[in-house]
């Protein structure tokens, strides 16, 4: 109860005043009766019964009844009445108005005898192989007889009679979405028998796939999925026009595969299912489309939308999918959504309209309006989760209407001082790198975001907030050196498997991240668009003033990967040369290190070739002698390095002469010169031979 109180929680207050109220008082709480709102048909117009089901109905009562009276017996003189074979009887009153003797009333009771009935489990897989086998084509609950002919059929006692399905002016079938549905999974299916199995034979197919689906093998899953994608691009999109309730039945039915986690492939499978659906469905009629998802499918969606934050974004983009990219559509779109979601609550809306805003490909100023207005409103609610969702509208703002952000960066400097909610701070952190790389700010406007950074990143960060605030900031690093050295030291702050997610992805690597409720991160591949120069130039920077002696693995995962996408130019070759200069040193000692000495290895090479020939100067004499000064003697005892490391420096060794150019001479002279005081049968003998080949 008390809990309840602490999530604020509606209502939960009440059994608590009550409680405190009757001990005080020795009185109970008199309560009202709860009012009993009248119940209200809410059916939609397709499911409530019309005149010509009536009538049918009515016919089809009529022939039982006909048929059950006529295959009654009876015999004079007040025999029993009989029905069917000899069973069980019940009494029958007399129709006999005389009250007379117990005896005549007894005589002229009768009694209607009863077949046993037997009930024996459908197994439709079965029913449909039959017809099947038979030739005949399974019939859906739908024919195509006219109410008519089936009524009168019923009257006259004739047995009804189902025409083959036949082909409409569009080419589709007129059989039962489900039949449809049931088939593709079936077909996809056929011949693998344990995934049969696994699937409940007194359902529907597709019903027991989309039940089963988690446990059934993912490949076969993947088929009957690209299955039923085609036959809804295909010929689905024409059933949901033309009937209405095959759309209900098909939301219906894929709905329930809506509620699997969202970390599932299977859940993801059946949104772009949706997606197929809906766009199917706007080449064709846009209007329509979107009317079937706001009668059928909006209310399904309604409780994802408010319970489950992780989905949200899945579901609006269903939305988005049966309507056109219009931006007056969109609008009509979202008043649809916050009629849908009623209630005192603005979390859920608004928290849709972060992400809608994002979906947008293009804004009207009505549109825009309509989003800088519950940006506003949102940034004024008590709630922290309410207010980052209105964060996470203004980087989409800022990108059309950048003057509207800067009437507000007051406010923003003020949330990085006094916001202790995370997820506020490192979205006033993306605001600013948008404003930032939009290069619409001169340096006093700039000053600002600079200032809002680093209020933010200087304080304490999750690592989830590191990664989030590098990803966002690499664009503009090469136009905002200021920022460079906040960079560097957040990169290197970073835990391993943090660091290298960020630094060893493909260059086009695009990472969604969603911790909190407000937005969803994309992690890019920040080595492919940060400036590798300056960073390397923050890099030792730092390890000069932090007056680091030895450098770690991360150190030289930062110089590995800023060297790996760097491409130098010759107006930036002298920066280069000077980097190396001031760090060659700590990478030379890096090959002394067992736990390092590859990755110094692998860097020093690397930055050779970003220096080309005008790196023999100021690397190889200060390799050579460290080389030299290495191997002092030919025992193991004598060597100062370790037989990995010794392995290690002979490749790197072989790597430079390999580079050609000025450094091929000046390793074949180290060659020589290790030669000549007997270092052949040390681990440099390979590299000693390599030269000599």
């Amino acid at each position: 109860m008390m809990d309840d109180i602490i999530d604020n929680k509606s209502g939960a207050a009440i059994p608590v005043l009550n409680i405190i109220y009757e001990y005080l008082t020795d009185r109970k709480v008199a309560t009202k009766k709860p009012v009993i709102a009248p119940s209200v048909d809410i059916k939609p117009s397709y499911t409530r019964p019309t005149a010509t089901q009536k009538i049918k109905d009515a016919g089809r009562a009529n022939y039982e009844y006909s048929k059950n009276f006529s295959g009654m017996t009876t015999s004079g003189g007040g025999d029993p009445l009989v029905i069917g074979d000899t069973g069980r009887r019940l009494p029958l009153k007399s129709k006999s108005k005389n009250n007379g003797s117990r005896s005549n009333l007894q005589s002229q009771n009768s009694s209607i005898l009863f077949k046993d009935v037997q009930i024996k489990t459908l197994d439709k897989y079965s029913t449909r192989n039959r017809l099947r086998s038979s030739g005949k084509p399974p019939q859906s609950a739908g024919t195509n007889m006219s109410g008519v002919e089936s009524i009168h059929s019923s009257f006259r006692g004739e047995p009804m009679t189902v025409p083959a399905p036949e082909m409409t002016s569009t080419g589709v079938y007129a059989d039962s979405i489900i039949e449809k549905l049931n088939q593709c999974v079936e077909q996809e299916l056929e011949g693998t028998e344990a995934m049969m199995n696994q699937l409940d034979p007194r359902k529907d197919m597709i019903v027991s796939f989309i039940e089963s689906c988690e446990l059934l093998d993912a490949e076969d899953t993947q088929r009957v999925f690209k299955a039923l994608k085609d036959f809804c691009m295909m010929k689905g999109s024409d059933y949901f026009l033309r009937s209405p309730k095959s759309f209900w039945k098909f939301v219906n039915i894929m709905t329930k595969g809506l509620l699997l986690p969202d970390a599932s492939t299977n859940f993801l499978e059946f949104v772009d299912l949706f997606h197929a659906v809906g766009n199917s469905l706007v080449e064709k009629d846009q209007n329509t489309a979107w009317g079937l998802f706001n009668d059928f499918a909006m209310p399904k969606m309604v409780p994802l939308l408010k319970k489950d934050r992780f989905k949200r974004r899945h579901v609006l983009a269903i939305m988005y999918a049966f309507c056109s990219k219009d931006p007056q559509v969109h609008m009509d779109v979202i008043k649809s959504l916050q009629d849908a979601l009623p209630g005192n609550n603005d979390a859920p809306y608004l928290s849709c309209l972060s992400h809608l805003i994002v979906m947008e490909e293009s804004f009207n100023e009505k549109l825009l309006d309509l989003y800088i207005y519950y940006c506003i409103m949102g940034l004024s609610n008590s709630s922290p989760a309410v207010r980052a969702s209105s964060l996470n509208m203004v980087s989409t703002i800022a990108l059309e209407k950048y003057e509207t952000v800067m009437n507000m960066v007051d406010r923003l400097l003020t949330m990085a001082q006094e916001e202790t909610w995370w997820e506020i701070r490192i979205q006033v952190v993306c605001i600013s790198a948008t404003m930032l790389i939009s290069n619409q700010l001169d340096d006093t406007q700039a000053s600002i975001f600079y200032e809002i950074i680093e209020t933010v990143l200087g304080g304490p960060c999750t690592m989830h907030m590191y990664t989030i605030a590098l990803s966002y900031l690499a664009p503009a690093l090469k136009n905002h050196p200021s920022l460079l050295d906040r960079y560097c030291i957040m990169l290197l702050s970073l835990s391993e498997d943090e660091r290298l997610a960020l630094l060893e992805q493909e260059p086009d690597h695009v990472e969604t991240l969603q911790v909190g409720s407000s937005a969803i991160y994309d992690i890019v591949s920040i080595p492919f668009v940060w400036d590798s120069l300056g960073l390397v130039s923050a890099l030792a920077n730092h390890v000069e003033d932090a007056q680091i002696e030895n450098f770690e693995m991360k150190h030289f995962d930062l110089l590995e990967a800023a060297l790996n996408t760097t491409k130098p130019s010759s107006d930036s070759l002298e920066r280069w040369l000077s980097i190396f200069e001031s760090l060659k040193f700590h990478m030379f000692v890096g090959l002394y290190d067992d736990e390092n000495c590859e990755y110094a290895s692998d860097v020093i090479l690397q930055f050779l070739r970003v220096l080309g020939n005008d790196g023999v100067g100021v690397a190889i004499g200060a390799l050579s002698k460290m080389v030299m000064k290495a191997f002092k003697g030919v025992d193991d005892d004598q060597i100062a390095l370790s037989k990995r490391c010794q392995e290690v420096l002979a490749s790197l060794l072989i790597g430079i002469y390999d580079l050609g150019g000025g450094y091929t001479p000046k390793m074949a002279a180290l060659a020589r010169q290790l030669k000549d005081e007997g270092k052949q049968q040390t681990a440099l003998g390979e590299f000693i031979l390599h030269t000599n080949q």
